[in-house]
């Protein structure tokens, strides 16, 4: 049972437990890049940094009248500059997992006498975070519905957060897997085959994006990795974005061209038992990408390809897009599937599951808890 400490803020007489977890998980959502360029990450410190900055100079005093040199080496304890110092410090702490030390910090933020009901709403957006990643729900829950009620330009966003850590928790493990896998390179874009015994994956050495692969023994262990070689790696960065039920058929990033280069779109390439064919390119009519990464998903039947694009009847930043396959092969011009599932920030990584209707996503648009959630939608 966690221990809370309490205080009365300034801004009314509800009472809010303060504890900080010791470690605050920082989840990536890696989206598939353009040709030769890195995979995109997100973390939590940026957002972090954000928030801590919009509270910093709202709840120090002005700076008193100037006292020599001394003071302006070194900022009055009340003063914005010092309390822009104590925001980085905060951030610094998390992103370095100090969350005890950052506790401290905020708590004494929060209580001290100028802060307002105006400062609570920025900082305790910060403080359900801490919550939300310490899966302490209830408190949560009491944040969102004090925002809901006291900040009234983003009460939908509020209640809606709050509405998702109401609902109940489904128990669910993680397991890193084992070093025949994972390095101290990077491993990002798992796609894991239908029969669930092969896992392709991208290894990022700082140099070159390539992919590796690696197989279930008949222990149910994951052997050693091996890279797939050419013709699916390049000296570009090279992924696999599907693979369809035959196991043997793949969705790859990028057009592979016969001059060894590779250019926007994407490719398909089938094992023959003994090797991979040379990559062919997806025709897509009217085809563009405004944005340097992309993400993309083949349905099980191979005719419905969910794509995430920038273009120009988006709503910002990546959205999602469906096109349809033709009687040639070809697929249809991309349609943008809307703004219940697009938004105007970043909405990528689909994954359509094979009853053709459920489709997962990761997106940084719809309130969620943290810089890029897991959604789902059924049409």
């Amino acid at each position: 049972m966690q221990s809370f400490i309490y205080y009365k803020t300034s801004f009314g007489s509800a009472t809010f437990p303060i504890n900080f977890l010791k470690k605050l998980l920082f989840f990536r959502i890696f989206i598939q890049t353009k040709i030769g360029g890195k995979m995109r990450t997100f973390r939590f410190g940026t957002l972090m940094l954000a928030a801590a900055m919009l509270f910093s100079s709202a709840l120090f005093a002005q700076p008193r009248p100037r006292r020599g040199d001394f003071t302006r080496r070194h900022p009055p304890r009340h003063s914005p500059a010092r309390g822009k110092e104590v925001a980085k410090k905060i951030t610094r702490l998390m992103d370095e997992g100090e969350f005890d030390k950052a506790a401290k910090l905020i708590e004494k933020v929060l209580s001290r006498p100028k802060a307002t009901r105006e400062d609570s709403v920025k900082v305790l957006p910060l403080l359900a975070v801490c919550y939300n990643a310490m899966k302490d729900w209830e408190n949560s829950a009491r944040i969102y519905q004090y925002l809901e009620e006291h900040d009234a330009k983003n009460a939908i966003k509020w209640r809606k957060l709050k509405e998702i850590v109401s609902a109940p928790e489904r128990d669910i493990a993680m397991e890193r897997l084992p070093n025949t896998v994972n390095s101290p390179d990077g491993e990002i874009m798992p796609v894991i085959s239908p029969d669930g015994k092969t896992l392709y994956f991208i290894v990022d050495d700082g140099k070159n994006q390539d992919i590796y692969y690696s197989t279930l023994d008949e222990d149910g262990n994951w052997t050693k990795r091996k890279n797939i070689g050419p013709p699916l790696n390049t000296q570009f960065s090279d992924g696999i974005l599907s693979v369809l039920p035959d196991g043997n058929t793949v969705l790859l990033n990028g057009i592979y061209n016969p001059d060894g280069t590779k250019s926007a779109g994407y490719s398909i390439s089938h094992n023959t038992g003994t090797s991979w064919t040379f990559p062919e390119p997806v025709k897509i009519d009217d085809f563009y990408n405004r944005n340097k990464y992309t993400s993309a998903c083949l349905a099980a039947d191979g005719k419905t390809l969910i794509l995430a694009l920038e273009r120009d009847d988006g709503y910002g930043d990546l959205d999602l897009y469906v096109c349809f396959r033709k009687d040639d092969g070809s697929f249809t011009a991309p349609k943008n599937l809307g703004p219940i599932i697009n938004t105007s920030g970043t909405d990528g990584t689909p994954f359509l599951a094979p009853d053709g209707i459920t489709l997962y996503f990761s997106s940084d648009g719809h309130p969620s808890l943290g810089s890029a959630d897991m959604f789902v939608a059924r049409r």
